[in-house]
């Protein structure tokens, strides 16, 4: 994610978060560190400013100083297991659970209290992102089974649907093994995900009737196992892979734009 202008990645191989410029990729310092800190996947900046991460060893949501990047407390872990994406809206704090019971844990985003469960229509599709929509104020869940994307409403926590069809093997527009989402500054939905092979990049998606657009970024081949997506303040599409790097990608156009040179990133 990118906040104030730098770029902040989880470290799976040093149990860490990382901050980096977002223009540069200079290394600026480590985030998020301490508290037995065990497999960093989710990250959001709590009410309070302070960062919030979450652990898929430990089953919990972290809290780290804003500041100094040392461990406050464990501010949620009530019904987690495998823990990833988080996101807050509205003062909830919504945690994407990929093992029993799966769908997406809410939180209180003040107190950490658990508010409630949305349930998944599918079995076993093991989510990894969720965020709303700020357009029609619904939750989006991300399937990496099933390689679709369900939605809630918020309130009475009841299921409109699947998004786009489940397919076999491949969703929407070759759609696999998803990892993450972000709604660009179009309103569309991007997806990060596919199979090797010349089919890996991020997707984009019509956020309401769910039809496939366009492949939006790859690198003009694979694009090196995308993982995290966001826009940055440039409106550019930045992405980490799971070959250590971060990739930027031009907004409008999806044009590559090179990778960041990220000092000490080490996974």
């Amino acid at each position: 994610m990118i906040t104030k202008g730098d770029l902040l990645v989880t470290s799976q191989f040093d149990k860490t978060v990382r901050e980096y410029q977002g223009t540069s990729g200079a290394f600026v310092g480590v985030a998020a560190s301490g508290g037995a800190l065990g497999d960093p996947l989710g990250l959001t900046i709590g009410l309070d400013g302070n960062l919030l991460v979450s652990d898929g060893q430990t089953n919990q949501v972290k809290r780290y100083d804003s500041a100094s990047g040392t461990f406050i407390d464990v501010f949620a872990s009530t019904s987690l297991a495998g823990p990833m994406g988080v996101t807050i809206d509205d003062g909830v704090l919504y945690v994407a659970n990929s093992n029993p019971p799966q769908g997406v844990q809410a939180f209180d985003a003040t107190t950490g209290a658990n508010t409630g469960h949305f349930v998944p229509s599918l079995a076993n599709p093991s989510p990894r992102d969720v965020k709303v929509n700020p357009a029609n104020n619904r939750l989006y869940v991300l399937y990496y089974n099933a390689a679709t994307v369900e939605t809630f409403d918020l309130a009475t926590r009841s299921s409109f649907g699947l998004l786009m069809p489940v397919g076999s093997p491949l969703g929407s527009g070759g759609l696999f093994t998803p990892s993450a989402m972000a709604f660009g500054p179009d309103g569309n939905l991007y997806i990060s995900g596919g199979t090797f092979g010349g089919n890996l990049g991020v997707r984009r998606y019509n956020p309401t009737t769910g039809a496939f657009i366009d492949m939006f970024a790859n690198s003009g081949s694979d694009l090196y196992a995308p993982i995290g997506i966001t826009f940055g303040p440039d409106n550019n599409l930045y992405v980490s892979t799971g070959y250590a790097n971060v990739m930027r990608f031009n907004y409008p156009t999806g044009t590559f734009m090179g990778f960041l040179s990220l000092t000490a990133l080490v996974g």
